[in-house]
C-alpha cells in the first residue's frame, strides 16, 4: 500500500531538495544514471517517523529505486542490485 505522504505538496519540495542536495546523482555506486526520484535508506513502512529526514533519503535514478532488494541487519536496510548499493565503507559507517 503506498504512503499517501508520497503524494503531498510537502514531498514534493523535500524530494527537489533531496535531488539537489545530492547533485541528481544516483546514489547506487557506479551508476552514472541521472537521478528522478528520492528513496528512504531506512523504509519508511518501518520506520516512520524517519520519513522526513533528509539524512534518511537519497536521490536515486529510477531503474534503482525500482529494481531494489532490501534486507535489514541490526536495523539498518542493506539494498542492492546487480552490484553493490551501499559500499563496505558506508555500511560502518552507519552501523556506528
Amino acid at each position: 500500500m503506498s504512503d499517501k505522504r508520497i503524494h503531498s505538496g510537502r514531498w514534493t519540495k523535500l524530494a527537489k531538495e533531496i535531488l539537489i542536495r545530492d547533485n541528481y546523482e544516483c546514489g547506487s555506486a557506479g551508476c552514472e544514471r541521472t537521478a528522478t526520484s528520492v528513496d528512504h535508506i531506512k523504509p519508511s513502512s518501518k520506520y516512520p517517523e524517519l520519513f522526513w529526514d533528509e539524512d534518511n533519503l537519497i536521490a536515486m535514478c529510477g531503474y534503482h529505486n525500482s529494481s531494489k532488494q532490501d534486507k535489514e541487519v541490526n536495523d539498518l536496510r542493506l539494498t542492492w542490485f546487480s552490484s553493490d548499493w551501499f559500499t563496505e565503507d558506508y555500511i560502518k559507517e552507519q552501523m556506528q
